[in-house]
């Protein structure tokens, strides 16, 4: 290796060391997992590359009893199994033998300033898709395709409008999640049909669905791998809108309230949106309550001074949530997997015999999990029949 290679490669694992570090506090997300301690370096896989879990769909069935009544003893099953593949993706670029040779007779501070260069690009690029892709559907090309984005948010907020309709509060969930069906009552399991329970004066949240799903009450499998789809467009809410702007505080804080429902109070939630959409809510706050809760106390902790907090929600805008959508995160139940030692990983220094190529090529590889779909919400003008 040459003298120039070898310091490069030592300016490159350190820059990559801070570059891992900078892009966990530069994005709130990401931030949120590394004080939590929920971003696994070096995650240990199978052998087919993938991380199992269990999933619990069952609970002990509760019987009553008289005195003296025999007992039936039944072994149960009370988990199916979940599967999470590993994502990667790369930037990369190279130097070409001639340049090398070049900058190399200029001195060695030449060629070395020319890596220098390389980094910065390489990296931003990596920091951009990391934020992009947490919010998008690695999903869509095949569960256990390495060659897509990891699964972020939208990987399980498929629904199913022909089972939608127009004055439904509650979009009809479709879709699989690693390797199980999203579905109600996929997994077994039945929900009360109490009506009244829900917003509005429909009957049902969905009517289709028949129950008062996701209010009231219902077994544990009904809805153990199934997210919350909120409407906002439809005019339920207690308000004549059919809009974002009108309907948008009750609508986040019905979601916030499945998730603490279902974690508890102290859960760190955060609703992540496109920046329209926090105009609106800072518009509906300012012309409900007048005036604006402007600091949530983590979020400001963590350097994120300017995030507003409803209710204690955290309201953040990220350019990478794609359309009209407010997806609600649910920091106890979210975890990012790395199979390298930190965000980014520098690969070894190939040379192509052909073009007598210097390549440079950083990485990603790993994956985000949700621990299950139900903890978390989804609101949405979701398409309807």
């Amino acid at each position: 290796m040459a003298t120039w290679e070898g310091l490069a490669v030592t300016i490159m694992d350190k820059w990559l060391t801070e570059v891992s570090d900078l892009t966990k506090r530069k994005n709130l997300l990401l931030s949120i997992m590394r004080e939590r301690g929920t971003i696994t370096h070096n995650a240990e896989v199978g052998g087919d590359g993938k991380i199992y879990r269990d999933v619990q769909y069952r609970v002990p069935p509760t019987v009553a009893r008289t005195e003296g009544q025999n007992i039936t003893y039944q072994r149960q099953n009370y988990y199916k199994q979940a599967s999470m593949g590993m994502r990667q993706f790369i930037a990369s670029d190279a130097i070409t033998k001639e340049e090398e040779l070049i900058r190399s007779n200029a001195g060695s501070n030449q060629i070395i300033n020319r890596v220098k260069q390389i980094l910065p690009k390489l990296t931003n690029e990596m920091q951009q898709q990391l934020s992009y892709q947490l919010h998008g559907d690695g999903s869509s090309l095949g569960a256990e395709r390495w060659d897509q984005p990891i699964e972020g948010f939208a990987s399980f907020t498929s629904h199913n409008s022909a089972n939608t309709a127009a004055n439904d509060v509650v979009a009809y969930p479709n879709d699989t999640y690693h390797g199980l069906s999203t579905a109600l009552q996929a997994h077994g399991g039945e929900w009360g049909t109490t009506t009244g329970m829900t917003k509005g004066d429909q009957n049902y949240g969905n009517a289709a669905l028949a129950t008062s799903w996701p209010w009231g009450k219902g077994d544990v499998g009904y809805d153990c791998w199934t997210p919350r789809l909120l409407r906002y467009d439809v005019d339920q809410w207690g308000e004549t809108s059919t809009s974002w702007s009108g309907n948008c505080l009750k609508c986040l804080r019905e979601a916030a309230m499945f998730s603490r429902m279902l974690t508890g109070m102290e859960s760190p939630i955060v609703a992540v949106m496109p920046g329209n959409f926090l105009t609106d809510i800072q518009a509906k706050m300012a012309s409900s309550y007048g005036r604006l809760e402007l600091t949530h106390p983590l979020s400001s902790r963590l350097g994120f001074p300017t995030v507003m907090n409803f209710e204690g929600t955290m309201l953040y805008e990220d350019f990478g949530v794609d359309g009209n959508r407010v997806d609600l995160w649910n920091f106890e139940k979210v975890r990012l997997y790395t199979v390298t030692d930190k965000l980014f990983e520098r690969m070894t220094w190939p040379t192509s015999d052909d073009n007598l190529m210097k390549k440079f090529l950083i990485m990603f590889f790993g994956n985000l999990m949700f621990e299950s779909p139900k903890y978390f919400s989804s609101i949405q003008d979701f398409a309807t029949a």
